[in-house]
């Protein structure tokens, strides 16, 4: 029998290891796994998630740290959020932020454009991907915990959450379930994810959703409220979800061209619309290819409908308050071109769950929703208060397209 003889390296290298006691086996046993570090990196995506309020008054290189940790979590993880159609966003995206900084830009109506300022419009692009890889790292390792204490994680997360705003930079900060920011979208998730993992009765679950609803203390808050008791309801709960699609964004596309009509209805969706409008106008005086990055999102002129002089942010201010909507901002910065070019990725991820499962279609269909919202009427995509949210909303959609069964990790999988 011919025996096989090592390589000269491999069996010096052997031969060492035996000297010392060890085996290859212990050495590499020691190093951490791909999957473990990939965890270990996503965890500050989450922390940041959870306490934003707070963490919001750090410094840039703390927010740097976050966003570098989650592209190392996407590194170890060997997959980056950025498909194809992301990629080609993006890349655009990046064309117009470059002809920014050299200012090439048309300025429509904007008087100003701040290098600084076109850096913090641009990071929430590229950052975004990374930062749901990161989510969806943590989402495969834990599901299984998550759902099952569901009810403990909630509450911990409800005490660790209003703990955060109450130490927040800012005051007077809702408590409540006012927006879909950071804090608010995982609360909320977790509640979807207590509400719908187990089958109850209709009165149980109405008596839950009626103490969720008020808890909620804004109108697009309360009507995802109503949503949830609509996908708790139907048969065909992804149905909720497009129709908040189709009905949210029918709502902003034609708001702009009723300004009065909606102030004199409601005060705050008039300023929006008076927003929207503005952009609008912007995208038209640039003949569809935006204003860029780095300038004003907003006049600041409400002399429409409200007395002269009247405003709710400083003029210094205007650079980073958004229009209140995700698709406005997009257009405003990227055009025409920019926004048809997210809606390829975007539409997309909002596909329902490849799962079976009732309890699975019921979730998906609760934080499609809740994008759906959030993107139409306030900065779900472009701002730093709602991105991590959202890409915690995206990495669930992800799973839950991928084939896994999510609310059925911890029982067997059986329609509930």
């Amino acid at each position: 029998m011919t025996a096989t003889i090592p390589a000269t390296g491999e069996a010096t290298e052997k031969s060492r290891n035996y000297r010392h006691g060890r085996s290859t086996f212990q050495i590499n046993n020691r190093l951490p796994s791909r999957s473990s570090l990939a965890v270990v990196f996503a965890w500050p995506a989450l922390v940041y998630l959870c306490g934003f309020s707070y963490f919001r008054g750090y410094d840039v290189a703390f927010l740097a740290f976050i966003l570098i940790s989650s592209a190392i979590s996407a590194h170890f993880a060997k997959y980056v959020g950025f498909t194809r159609r992301y990629s080609t966003y993006l890349g655009w995206a990046s064309l117009l932020f470059f002809l920014s900084l050299i200012k090439l830009m048309p300025d429509a109506w904007t008087l100003h454009r701040e290098p600084f300022a076109a850096f913090r419009h641009y990071v929430v692009i590229p950052a975004l991907p990374f930062l749901i890889t990161a989510f969806l790292v943590l989402i495969r390792r834990y599901e299984e915990l998550i759902v099952r204490y569901s009810a403990a994680f909630l509450i911990l997360t409800i005490i660790v959450t209003r703990l955060s705003i109450f130490s927040g930079v800012h005051d007077n900060q809702e408590i409540s379930i006012y927006l879909f920011s950071n804090e608010n979208f995982i609360v909320c998730t977790l509640f979807a994810v207590f509400l719908f993992r187990i089958r109850r009765s209709l009165l149980i679950d109405s008596c839950l959703l009626t103490l969720f609803f008020f808890a909620c203390t804004s109108q697009q808050s309360q009507i995802f409220g109503l949503a949830m008791f609509a996908i708790r309801v139907v048969r065909q709960p992804q149905l909720v979800a497009m129709a908040a699609l189709v009905g949210t964004g029918t709502f902003v596309a034609v708001a702009p061209f009723a300004v009065e009509t909606l102030h004199a209805i409601d005060h705050n969706t008039g300023v929006r619309a008076l927003l929207w409008r503005d952009a609008l106008q912007a995208v038209i005086q640039t003949l569809g290819l935006g204003v860029g990055f780095g300038t004003e999102y907003i006049k600041n002129d409400f002399s429409d409908i409200m007395y002269p002089g009247w405003t709710f942010v400083s003029p210094q201010d205007t650079l980073y308050v958004g229009t209140h909507s995700a698709y406005f901002d997009i257009l405003l910065r990227t055009g025409v071109v920019g926004l048809v070019l997210l809606m390829f990725w975007y539409l997309p991820s909002l596909r329902k769950p490849s799962s079976p499962l009732i309890s699975d279609q019921r979730f998906g269909a609760a934080i499609a929703t809740m994008i759906c919202i959030t993107a139409s009427v306030d900065m779900a995509l472009t701002s730093l208060n709602y991105l991590f949210g959202c890409a915690l909303g995206f990495a669930i959609l992800h799973h839950l397209r991928s084939g896994t069964t999510l609310l059925g990790a911890s029982r067997p999988k059986r329609d509930p």
